[in-house]
């Protein structure tokens, strides 16, 4: 395996650890919603309000992961490139 097949692989490992944090946060968005859902039925306002913003955090993380993920995968094609020109 050459230093390049290492670098591919390296960056393959990344975007392993991006979609594991991209699923971790979808899921912590889920937990959200039904902690603020229970929130709301208990009229803790203050609580909704807090885990809105919380929501809409998660969210932007999300779509930051996702343009990571991408940025990561050109990278990797890249690399693969320069590889198979070599």
């Amino acid at each position: 395996m050459s230093a390049i097949d290492d670098i591919v692989d390296a960056i393959g490992g990344v975007i392993e650890k991006i979609t594991e944090t991209s699923q971790a946060t979808n899921e912590a968005l889920q937990q959200t919603d039904v902690a603020k859902e229970t929130a709301a039925g208990l009229g803790a306002e203050g609580v909704v309000e807090g885990l809105g913003q919380v929501k809409q955090e998660l969210e932007t993380l999300i779509t930051t992961l996702g343009g990571v993920s991408s940025s990561a995968e050109e990278i990797q094609a890249t690399a693969r490139a320069v590889g198979e020109s070599t």
